[in-house]
């Protein structure tokens, strides 16, 4: 049985959740109900956590601590360099609605504990 690691599935649901809020705020105009942000959200979460997990557990501990701190320097630094630009990048494109935010945040907690089990069984 493989040994799992706490720290190593926290880092990569918090890369995976700056990812997902990117790609469903991204979608938005297509996911129309909430329904439909909770299939996408539990989708791409879930695909997120699990090769996230597997990546950082793959790797030497200096080096998963390297890719934990860059990729949301990474992820920053890109939306600033954006944001100088207002007329060509609106922040609205990749944001998610207000009204989705709560939905997205308890659907994103609950395919943590899915992908967990998934890894689990990896």
């Amino acid at each position: 049985m493989a040994k799992h690691s706490i720290p190593h599935f926290l880092i990569s649901f918090l890369l995976s959740l700056c990812f997902a809020y990117i790609i469903i705020g991204f979608l938005n105009p297509v996911l129309d109900s909430i329904l439909a942000i909770v299939i996408a959200t539990l989708i791409v979460m879930t695909i997120a956590n699990v090769l996230m997990y597997m990546s950082l557990r793959a790797t030497p501990l200096w080096r998963s601590n390297l890719l934990a701190t860059s990729l949301p320097i990474f992820f920053i630094g890109t939306i600033y360099i954006c944001l100088q630009f207002p007329e060509m990048f609106v922040w609205e494109h990749i944001s998610i609605p207000q009204q989705y935010l709560l939905t997205f945040i308890l659907t994103a907690l609950v395919s943590t504990l899915w992908s967990q089990a998934a890894c689990r069984l990896i």
